[in-house]
């Protein structure tokens, strides 16, 4: 029906001037308020209910798949979300932006690695897939060649190298039996996401290890289990990105933290501070002096932060990215390139 569509392109109006709002927002001031997420959720909620409410008084049948996958998505958007800021991946502001960006964004809008009650699967890949490359850039540019060589040497342990390959066998099996309850094909994109979710929950447990120990022995009973060379290709993939991901962990950890005179502080900047009452504080127009005056009270002249990086702009990049190839860049680009 041309008003459902034209109420598509309204939503898109609203993402367009959220997504300018928010990203400038967030570079002035190192925040994203909530005023401006609660709206975006609020518009994205009741636009969804108009479309039904149109198609009933128009005599049409909602679509019930529609209906269900933006619920389902919304919800598992918002578990998603939760653990990637449990697990220090995403901070609360991008957090909820990316919920409230969920919220707006159509589910007809999501085609290439479609994924049943989880469409957004395309969003989190297209929004962190620029955050990677960004930050790895940022991380190989700023730091020595010495930080580097450090970065690599905590990366290649071959204790952790071992454990990793047993761990990612595990999980690449265990997301292969999760997938059929989202009722789709197996997704490469999916299981990095799913397998990324499984690791930061892991991360919270005490005896983790057995778990990971416990499912690779599953594994090895109810699958044939191939040799240590017979490795696939989305297997070698998942090792590899692992290992990046460890060497840019440890790079990161002293590319983006640096010493500052108390004076100096700025806003976006976080406290590296082994205290109770400011370690992890994030510095803002309201609360700078007063971090100040509580630093110079505990005698510190000087103090490590984090460096501030703004995403906003990249989680907005994230969402055009997914309204132009219509669901996550590989899965369309794959579709481009390989399809004839």
């Amino acid at each position: 029906m041309f008003i459902i569509t034209l109420l598509d392109y309204v939503n898109i109006l609203v993402i367009l001037y959220f997504g300018w709002a928010t990203s400038r927002e967030d570079l002035k001031y190192g925040k994203i308020s909530n005023e401006n997420i609660l709206v975006m959720i609020s518009i994205g909620f009741f636009l969804f209910l108009l479309k039904i409410f149109l198609f009933l008084i128009l005599g049409g049948k909602p679509n019930s798949s529609y209906i269900i996958d933006y619920l389902t998505n919304v919800l598992i958007m918002a578990f998603s979300v939760f653990y990637l800021w449990k697990g220090k991946l995403l901070n609360a502001g991008d957090s909820k932006l990316i919920l409230a960006y969920t919220f707006l964004v159509p589910v007809n809008f999501y085609h290439y690695g479609y994924v049943k009650f989880f469409p957004g699967t395309a969003l989190l890949i297209n929004i962190f897939t620029p955050i990677f490359i960004y930050l790895s850039f940022l991380a190989l540019k700023y730091s020595s060649l010495e930080d580097k060589l450090n970065a690599l040497k905590k990366a290649i342990n071959l204790k952790l190298i071992l454990f990793a390959y047993i761990a990612i066998i595990a999980f690449m099996w265990l997301v292969r039996v999760i997938i059929p309850f989202f009722k789709t094909r197996y997704n490469f994109s999916l299981s990095i996401i799913l397998i990324f979710l499984i690791m930061i929950l892991l991360s919270k447990l005490k005896k983790s290890k057995y778990f990971i120990i416990a499912v690779f022995l599953l594994r090895m009973v109810f699958k044939d289990f191939p040799s240590l060379y017979e490795l696939k290709f989305d297997t070698l993939i998942i090792f590899f990105l692992f290992f990046i991901r460890a060497f840019l962990v440890n790079l990161a950890s002293v590319t983006f933290k640096k010493q500052v005179k108390v004076e100096e502080l700025e806003v976006g900047m976080e406290l590296l501070l082994d205290d109770k009452n400011l370690g992890g504080k994030k510095v803002t127009l309201k609360n700078r002096k007063a971090l100040i005056k509580a630093l110079k009270e505990r005698n510190i002249k000087y103090v490590e932060v984090k460096v501030p990086t703004a995403f906003a702009h990249f989680v907005f990049l994230g969402v055009l990215l997914t309204l132009l190839f219509r669901g996550d860049i590989f899965s369309a680009l794959r579709f481009l390139l390989f399809s004839r």
